[in-house]
């Protein structure tokens, strides 16, 4: 069976944020926040290239066909497809 895994390009903006992450009473019985480093995964980059070929990709739908709505599945299968070959150029050394 082939392999149907989607390569998509690893995490696009992979960050440790500082942010609150519980809550405690303290001596004085006020409530407050306690922080830590947290591991933010980001977006994949397959789906950033595919935002940003949508950018192109609904002016020139709304042009042809008066609608960007009217094709939308059309129009996210063609923003993956460009983001896919993005992929497979900078693997390939683009």
């Amino acid at each position: 069976m082939a392999d149907d895994t989607i390569d998509d390009g690893g995490l696009a903006f992979p960050a440790k944020r500082y942010q609150a992450v519980d809550m405690f009473i303290d001596a004085d019985g006020a409530t407050r926040p306690t922080f830590a480093d947290v591991d933010h995964p980001g977006m994949t980059l397959r789906d950033w290239f595919a935002g940003h070929a949508l950018i192109g990709l609904i002016p020139a739908y709304q042009a042809a066909y008066g609608s960007p709505t009217a094709e939308c599945v059309e129009i996210v299968r063609e923003a993956y497809g460009y983001a896919d070959i993005m992929i497979a150029a900078r693997k390939a050394g683009a």
